[in-house]
């Protein structure tokens, strides 16, 4: 079942969901029910960089873990997350978020893709996103 705050949202994943969900589902018991189901389902409107899946891949490549890597690739993937471009309005929102917060590139790329895309919410475990407009959902808190 979809969690109420996410029903008819637009939602930017930040890549630690997907890490928590499929590499450490006991820290946030809820995520499989209330993001992974509903996402293959087709229930959940997700938006994801393709930053996200260079981000996932990295462990299991490292570990030999294709079983993961597979997953990952089945879900971060434009059948069924809206998968976003660095284009050069995005790279340059990026810019600016690392020259005034002096956020990390990637995570100024997902918040520069969340903006540019429309999403009414980021999904993350990162409070400290919430000042860069976007209402931020704690996944903790699915």
């Amino acid at each position: 079942m979809v969690s109420d705050l996410l029903v008819g949202k637009k939602i930017y994943v930040d890549t630690n969901v997907w890490i928590y969900a499929l590499e450490a589902p006991h820290l946030f018991p809820n995520l499989q029910a209330a993001f992974v189901s509903p996402l293959q389902s087709g229930d959940l409107e997700a938006v994801c960089s393709w930053i996200t899946l260079a981000e996932v891949l990295v462990k299991p490549i490292q570990n030999a873990d294709l079983t993961l890597e597979t997953y990952y690739r089945r879900l971060i993937h434009p059948s069924v997350c809206s998968m976003v471009d660095v284009d050069e309005q995005i790279a340059a929102a990026a810019a600016t978020l690392r020259a005034e917060h002096g956020i990390r590139l990637p995570d100024a790329i997902h918040i520069a893709t969340g903006q540019a895309s429309g999403c009414d919410y980021f999904l993350t475990s990162d409070a400290n996103w919430a000042k860069f407009g976007l209402p931020v959902i704690d996944a903790a808190n699915l």
